[in-house]
């Protein structure tokens, strides 16, 4: 299911899985076969999705902020956990952002050359992925070298080292240099697969062709991210999303900038002549802000509490009733016939004088 095959190898497996078990008539069985395309590896093959699960995003997210979000939390108690829950995400970026700039990872094969290219132009968590396919590719051995008439397009047909059966097939064009393989995991995964790294090993190369460099997964992919307006989206939408790509780009200045008290000032002084120049040029003045908050944000309104509503035919008060003498306007404690049985009772008698005589 999660397997690195072709569609007609997939298909093979599958045939063979349900005549194993004799489930070849089950309704489950047959549904799931007809909607393989949706859920099986190898029908996915060739569709980029960022190595992104389903609820990988929201997993990650929930597991920050278990951390802070405990039981008996007050609303602002989970605001403040979640603001240091992003702060702390920003943070760990800027940390990766950092060390992905200004270090190299170490390398370990002999492909000098192709690997230092790869460290120049890959993040760090990339390059170990790189680094992993570029390991990976001495399992593999060239078959078949097919040349074509125009000299420019070149097909190789190779197979792993354990595994001779399953073949692997690529096809090189030198003019745009492009690298199209069977295997389809640049497609999907946006890094060069292993078939893809042999056949460079193959030709000399000693760097990356540009056909084989997603630009999502290399060091300069915020600087080359595209800004688009959507005119479907609402103006208070886009405003939070140019708020968080100025926040994102504005905190390397802040990190930049708190190194030293020289540059803290000049950034300080910058800052403030750039907000003054906005708000000249655009009106964007406080008080413009104040009333947008005003109008906006509002405390919440507070709703009384709805009483329980009487039937008229109900009687509205139960008349209670002493259980001593069934009387109304007194209970058992309060009865005066309970007090006049209590005193009858205490009064002493012609044998209790003998008695306290005697004794």
């Amino acid at each position: 299911m999660a397997s690195w095959w072709t569609t007609e190898e997939f298909d093979i497996q599958w045939r063979l899985v349900v005549s194993e078990f004799n489930v070849e008539k089950h309704p489950w069985v047959i549904e799931k076969g007809n909607t393989r395309h949706l859920w099986a590896q190898a029908y996915l093959n060739g569709h980029f999705f960022a190595n992104i699960h389903s609820t990988q995003r929201c997993e990650s997210m929930n597991a920050s902020l278990a951390l802070a979000l405990k039981h008996k939390k007050t609303y602002l108690d989970v605001i403040r956990a979640i603001e240091d829950g992003i702060s702390r995400m920003r943070m760990n970026e800027l940390k990766a952002y950092y060390l992905s700039s200004h270090t190299k990872p170490f390398q370990i094969i002999k492909l000098v050359d192709l690997e230092s290219h790869a460290t120049t132009i890959f993040t760090r968590e990339s390059f170990r992925a790189f680094q992993d396919e570029l390991l990976r590719e001495t399992l593999y051995r060239i078959e078949v070298e097919i040349q074509s008439l125009s000299d420019e397009c070149q097909h190789y047909i190779f197979f792993k080292v354990q595994r001779k059966k399953r073949k692997f097939e690529i096809s090189f064009d030198s003019h745009t240099k492009t690298l199209n393989c069977s295997y389809k995991k640049f497609e999907t995964v946006g890094l060069p697969c292993r078939h893809q790294l042999h056949i460079l090993k193959h030709l000399d190369y000693t760097y990356l062709p540009r056909t084989l460099i997603q630009i999502r997964w290399t060091n300069d992919a915020k600087a080359s991210a595209p800004s688009y307006v959507d005119l479907n989206v609402s103006p208070e939408v886009m405003q939070m999303a140019r708020f968080a790509t100025l926040c994102s780009t504005s905190s390397r200045l802040c990190y930049i900038a708190s190194k030293t008290d020289e540059s803290f000032k000049i950034a300080r002084d910058e800052m403030k002549r750039l907000i003054e120049e906005l708000e000249n040029s655009f009106g964007l003045n406080d008080s413009v802000n104040q009333s947008i908050v005003v109008n906006n944000v509002r405390d919440p309104q507070r709703k009384q509490r709805k009483r329980k509503e009487v039937p008229k035919n109900k009687v509205e008060k139960k008349i209670r009733r002493c259980g001593y003498c069934n009387g109304e306007g007194h209970n058992k404690l309060t009865c005066p016939q309970v007090k006049l049985s209590l005193s009858t009772s205490t009064q002493p008698t012609s044998t209790d004088f003998f008695e306290d005589g005697m004794e």
